[in-house]
This record gives structure tokens, C-alpha cells and sequence, in this order.
């Protein structure tokens, strides 16, 4: 069809451009066989000294895990999973790099990849993950690291070995200093990672300081009254 196309197109310039399309459809890639290739090369990139070369391959890393699907076929889907769950120890390295944002694109690269889908397809943190998460924000200076920590919980939920754990780092997020962290273990609270707390969150909505997090409180206290 192209070549008969080519052939009747009087235009040159088309028909440079439709030569351009053929060469770039035949040199590029199948979306697979680009990812399967990159996940070592970007893994080499983590090493790197420069901090944009890093930070860039935990962004590309943190994509290529969320792309990742089980609908795949389920042995490519197995190993390419196996393949980026090899690189946590690095990973959790890297959240505690002294430059900040490479230390938050590998807290969202952790989180995008630590995780595995159960069958109802809950995002689960594991225990490795967790223990990581707790040991950051007790040493973290850094209210907007820390408010990313607690936030976690607020989106994946606890594995059921670490999900004490989790509610002690939910608690720690209520009494923070900072307001970003507290509204973000009130928004932990009303995602049911502990009951517990709802007294507190319920004081925080009549009397936190900060509006943000009273508004986030009084949502949270109106959405758990209905449950």
C-alpha cells in the first residue's frame, strides 16, 4: 500500500517524508524489547557521580514499573518485575542521598516498584519497603520527605506484617511539627490504616492551626461517620 503510495505521489517532498516514516518505523523498537533493554543500562546510571543522570534514571525506573502489567504475558511479566525488585537495595541507598531531590525521586521510585498487586488489585507496601519508610522519617529534617513518607500510607496499603508498625508512623505524622505531614496521616487516617486515631484527627478538625489540615480532618471525620 505504501509502495503504490510512493510510487503514483508527484510530491517530492512526500515522498522524503514517507522514506523518513519507513526508515524510522524499521529502525525503532518494539515498546518491550525498549524496556527490557534499558532496565540495566538505567541501573548502571544509578552509580553514576552526576545527580541529574541519577535522578533521571529513577524517574525512567519508576515508569517503567508502573507500565509493567500482569496482563502481559505472565513469564515476561515475572522477570521483568524480578529484574526491578533486584535494584531495592540501591534504591533504598538513594533515599538517603544527601542531594534532595535525589533522595525524593528515589522515595517515588521505591514506591512506584515495591509493591505487588494482589488479587483484588490492592497496592500492598511490603516489609522491607516499610521498615525503610519508618527508619527515613525518624532521621528526616525535611517536613516535605517526611509529609512524602507518611503520604505513602495514604495511598498503599500496609502488609499485614508491617501494618503495626505503619499505624506508629500514621501516629508519629498526627503530632508532626509540620503541618504537611500531619494532613498527610490524616488523609492515612481516612484511607482506615487505624481507627485508633479517629478521636485525635476529630480534635484536629476543630482545632489544628493550620486550615489545610482541619479541612482535610473535618473531611475525613464526616467520611468515617458514613462507613
Amino acid at each position: 500500500m505504501m509502495r503504490a503510495f510512493y510510487t503514483s505521489c508527484p510530491v517530492a517532498i512526500a515522498k522524503s517524508l514517507l522514506i523518513a516514516l519507513l526508515v524510522a518505523s524499521a529502525a525503532a523498537p518494539t515498546r518491550a524489547q525498549t524496556t527490557e533493554r534499558s532496565i540495566p543500562g538505567l541501573a548502571e546510571q544509578l552509580n553514576s557521580t552526576e545527580p541529574p543522570i541519577v535522578q533521571r534514571a529513577l524517574r525512567a525506573l519508576a515508569q517503567i514499573s508502573v507500565q509493567a502489567s500482569p496482563s502481559e504475558q505472565l513469564e515476561s511479566y515475572r522477570a521483568r518485575r524480578r529484574e526491578l525488585l533486584a535494584l531495592r537495595p540501591k534504591i533504598f541507598t538513594l533515599m538517603s542521598d544527601p542531594v534532595r531531590q535525589t533522595l525524593l525521586d528515589a522515595l517515588e521510585c521505591a514506591s512506584s516498584f515495591v509493591y505487588e498487586l494482589s488479587g483484588d488489585g490492592r497496592k500492598t507496601v511490603d516489609l522491607a519497603f516499610g521498615h525503610e519508610l519508618s527508619a527515613r522519617y525518624d532521621v528526616e529534617p525535611d517536613a516535605t520527605i517526611r509529609a512524602r513518607i507518611v503520604n505513602t500510607l495514604a495511598v498503599f496499603e500496609p502488609e499485614d506484617r508491617w501494618a503495626h508498625d505503619a499505624a506508629a508512623l500514621v501516629a508519629r505524622g498526627v503530632h508532626d511539627d509540620a503541618p504537611g505531614v500531619r494532613q498527610a496521616a490524616v488523609l492515612a487516617v481516612g484511607h482506615k490504616r487505624t481507627s485508633d486515631l479517629l478521636p485525635q484527627v476529630a480534635e484536629m478538625a476543630r482545632a489544628d492551626p493550620d486550615d489545610n489540615v482541619r479541612a482535610a480532618a473535618t473531611d475525613v471525620i464526616r467520611k468515617r461517620s458514613r462507613d
